[in-house]
């Protein structure tokens, strides 16, 4: 008595299909593999290589580490958009004399900074602005926390504009911020300048106008030594008060 095999039996064709399947996904596997452990990965700007400012720390501003990276990352930004093929390792630059610029603002606890860098191997300058809490344990002005709609350009690297301040006349220096950048700087801090006797504001038909008004308790008659005060405020902020015009209003 015969017996008709049980095992069905396979169709040559089928177990090529099957052979050259396993392979293909022996080849395919690493690659895609490969790629994944290649693909680039979001990083955060503040952790790259930025700039040194050498001479940063030389002088006493209470600034944490935390915003000396940010300062030299604002550096190190404009200075890309003017610099091919940076080498930041073996780019250092260094605060000019004479050019730090700061205001206190404290009953917001903050402090604004500006200063002049000069980068000599790249023979590039740029005017840096920065402002940062004077106690980083209390919540500032500028906190997250708050809808008041400052600028970017508190916090920038702008060309150097001031003729006697260019010590490269060979850089034609770009710039990502606007051309009023520096207006946008004064005009956010103006109504937050502290005075005895008057308060500043920016004119509602003139923009380039300053006004001082005489607080109403106080006695003083208001002249031009107290335009200076303004005056030396704005340069404090590392501005030129000549971006602008005064005008006391009478006591009503």
């Amino acid at each position: 008595m015969q017996y008709e095999n049980s095992i069905t039996k396979i169709p040559t064709s089928v177990v090529l299909i099957g052979f050259f399947q396993i392979i293909f996904l022996i080849i395919t596997i690493p690659i895609i593999i490969s790629n994944i452990n290649q693909k680039p990965q979001s990083v955060n700007p503040n952790s790259q290589p930025v700039i040194s400012i050498d001479n940063l720390t030389s002088y006493d501003l209470g600034l944490s580490d935390y915003h000396m990276r940010n300062i030299a990352h604002t550096l190190t930004e404009a200075i890309e958009v003017n610099a091919a093929n940076l080498d930041i390792p073996n780019t250092k630059a260094i605060i000019r004399n004479d050019t730090l610029a700061t205001q206190d603002f404290s009953i917001l606890n903050f402090k604004t900074l500006s200063f002049i860098v000069d980068i000599p191997n790249l023979e590039q300058s740029y005017q840096v602005y920065y402002n940062y809490p004077i106690d980083q344990d209390l919540v500032t002005f500028f906190s997250e926390d708050t809808d008041a709609p400052f600028p970017d350009v508190l916090h920038s690297a702008l060309c150097v504009n001031e003729p006697s301040q260019i010590i490269y006349p060979d850089f034609d220096c770009r710039s990502i911020y606007p051309t009023d950048a520096r207006y946008q700087i004064a005009q956010s801090y103006i109504n937050l300048l502290e005075f005895n006797d008057f308060s500043t504001n920016i004119d509602d038909t003139n923009q380039y106008q300053i006004n001082l008004k005489p607080f109403p308790k106080s006695a003083a008659n208001l002249d031009e030594s107290n335009i200076s005060q303004v005056k030396h405020a704005i340069s404090s902020l590392g501005i030129s008060p000549d971006m602008f015009t005064y005008h006391i209003i009478p006591r009503s």
